[in-house]
């Protein structure tokens, strides 16, 4: 399709139809205010992201929190679990975003924290023994934090409201109230025999699903089906993924996802357990307050948007130079501009009740970048008519850079910026390259719930269990890297990782896959999510073996050609593993000694445009789309499919 021509810029024509006739729609923007002031957003900001990388100030700089009065309450307990998803499935947007409330029985069930002992295994269908202790460590996590003024939630016959207050029913006329009354804020149903009460801990809100009929309920003499617990606090929606969106169809259909879950409009359908499921964003749910009052509680999680590196180029607008412009620059207004949909709707909760547009910011290189996403964004809240500051700005916490940069924006945005999101594995590649110069180093991310990206709703909703009972960890904690000797390098490690690399490629580069699941070797449930912040940590990894002389170049070809070998071999009727085979440019073996020469060269550098370059080689190449053979990596999305052993519905 031609490009069209508006002022100075040169613009996709499906971003055009998609801006004009779609995103444009119900804002009260009109199309020649839009183009004009993106036009002049591009031309004064476009040479300032292009400029030579900025310098940190710092590592251990504050800021005032941002006014409670423009600033969601959720928004300022988002340290802990979010999950990350590809703009560009609509499938797992809508399940993250729902995971606002998840089954705490769910979880339970089917992770370590229930001992398998005594006839409890997991197994592949409901297990009533397993079953039972889930439903006795249930009970007594709500006598920990909702405790009875006497007696155990376990021992409740009959839940129900009575004068606006919370009762529990032992035996006929034997009742006892919330030892905090206050902690009771509503029910469904009918009082005196509600299916749902809602109740308050510090930590959040809880909702006891009562029905007698379920087969769960009726393990329970109360008819405790359910404990649902306010989880996901926020789902970051990623628009820079480089494997997804690599082409202008690809980018606007993730712009027109995000247009469709601000709206409630999206849905998707597919095939689960042999079974057609249709997949919709979760409603509002309507509750009875103490006081007969209507309650309304959202029923997803707060929504943000993570806009692309300041680093990253895209020619879906070329400049007046005919250039293409700083993708972040596009994101940014897009994303804005389809919100105002959400500002105005006229029903429903919106994505945010006070009115603000929440904008994660990655790879920022320091304070000349934050105060250029400070700029951006009040340009853009006046193009828009926005209100001031309605845009709020979520870090991503890789650098001691991005620390010092809070310091030199403190006066002018103290109302912009919301909070740091720590992501261990880009701080653990981070600190490897800060500490690398000096010895061959080994830096494995930790294993922590209160990072940036969760592994599925279920962790999330452990993690809320654990926060209850305060016991969850309040950041991530840093292991140190362990020092290799030279003289003794493991041909094991090495080979491990190349086999990594060359996994991750395939998912990436062949089938456009954001990430996968990787299962650890330790008895436990954790699921580690491999994506491309555990592309670059490895790549970097082995990048730091080369550069201290751990290894030569020869002996890490030739552990990435034998990892290539052996990947091949286990997956012989899998035509994408066996392009592992060819050598020379273009190749998977050169896209990952690519990545490993530049961990060495340039050591900062982000991998991204190297991984789409091969990517649109590879879709090139393939002409058509490919259909994915290995779905349950597929739903590894940053981790988005939870095993549901207590739950048939998806």
């Amino acid at each position: 399709m031609p490009p069209i021509k508006i002022g100075s810029l040169t613009i996709n024509e499906s971003l055009h139809d998609f801006v004009t006739y779609e995103a444009l729609s119900g804002t009260g923007i009109g199309a020649l205010q839009f183009w004009t002031g993106l036009t002049k957003l591009i031309d004064e900001f476009s040479p300032l992201l292009r400029a030579a990388d900025a310098e940190g100030e710092g590592t251990s700089a504050t800021t005032e929190a941002p006014s409670a009065e423009t600033l969601d309450p959720i928004a300022a307990r988002l340290l802990g679990p979010q999950i990350v998803v590809p703009a560009s499935e609509p499938r797992y947007i809508l399940n993250a975003a729902n995971a606002r409330w998840s089954s705490l029985y769910d979880a339970l069930y089917s992770s370590h924290l229930i001992s398998e002992a005594d006839g409890a295994e997991r197994g592949t269908s409901y297990n009533k023994v397993r079953g039972a202790k889930v439903i006795e460590t249930v009970c007594a996590f709500l006598d920990e934090i909702v405790p009875l003024a006497n007696g155990s939630h376990g021992d409740v016959k009959l839940y129900g409201v009575a004068g606006g207050k919370f009762f529990a029913e032992f035996a006929p006329g034997e009742r006892a109230e919330l030892k905090n009354p206050e902690q009771y804020s509503g029910f469904q149903g009918r009082a005196e025999r509600p299916t749902a009460l809602l109740l308050r801990h510090e930590e959040g809100y809880l909702v006891l699903r009562i029905d007698r009929r379920h087969p769960i309920g009726r393990e329970h003499p109360a008819g405790l089906a359910d404990l649902q617990l306010e989880s996901l606090l926020a789902v970051v929606i990623d628009f820079e993924d480089s494997v997804l969106c690599v082409d202008a169809k690809e980018k606007v259909a993730a712009y027109r996802n995000w247009l469709g879950v601000l709206k409630g409009s999206l849905r998707t359908q597919f095939k689960k357990n042999n079974k057609v499921t249709e997949r919709l964003l979760a409603t509002d749910a309507s509750f009875t307050g103490p006081k007969s009052e209507a309650l309304s509680m959202p029923g997803h999680s707060l929504l943000m948007a993570s806009h692309a590196a300041p680093t990253v180029l895209s020619d879906l607008i070329l400049d007046k130079h005919g250039e293409p412009v700083p993708e972040t620059l596009i994101d940014a207004a897009v994303t804005a501009l389809i919100a105002i949909q959400d500002l105005k709707r006229g029903r429903g909760l919106p994505n945010s009740a006070k009115g603000a547009i929440y904008a994660v910011k990655t790879k920022l290189r320091g304070s000349r970048d934050v105060q250029i996403a400070c700029d951006i964004s009040s340009r853009l809240e006046g193009f828009l008519r926005l209100p001031k500051e309605a845009i709020k700005l979520v870090l991503m916490e890789e650098t001691g850079a991005v620390h010092g940069a809070l310091a030199a924006c403190k006066a002018a945005a103290q109302n912009r910026f919301v909070a740091f999101i720590p992501d261990p594995v880009d701080a653990a590649a981070e600190a490897l390259r800060l500490k690398s110069a000096s010895a061959a180093l080994s830096f494995a991310p930790p294993v922590s719930t209160a990072c940036a990206f969760a592994a599925s709703p279920s962790t999330v909703a452990l993690h809320a269990f654990a926060v209850h009972r305060g016991q969850a960890p309040s950041a991530p904690v840093w292991p140190e890297p362990v020092v290799l000797d030279k003289k003794s390098g493991a041909e094991t490690d090495l080979q491990t990782l190349c086999s990594q690399i060359l996994l991750m490629l395939v998912a990436l580069i062949e089938y456009g896959q954001s990430s996968l699941k990787r299962h650890e070797e330790d008895g436990l449930d954790f699921v580690r999510i491999a994506d491309r912040a555990s592309l670059r940590l490895i790549s970097a990894q082995i990048a730091n073996w080369l550069r201290q002389g751990l290894y030569g170049e020869e002996q890490i070809r030739a552990a990435l050609r034998q990892a290539a070998v052996s990947l091949m071999e286990k997956n012989a009727s899998d035509a994408s593993f066996q392009a592992l085979a060819a050598e020379g440019a273009g190749s998977l073996l050169q896209a990952a000694w690519d990545l490993i020469d530049l961990g060495v060269q340039t050591p900062d550098a982000p991998i991204e445009p190297v991984l789409l370059a091969y990517r649109r080689a590879a879709k090139e190449r393939q002409g058509t789309t490919v259909q994915n053979p290995f779905e349950s990596m597929k739903g590894a999305t940053r981790g988005l499919e939870s095993g549901e052993a207590f739950r048939t519905n998806d």
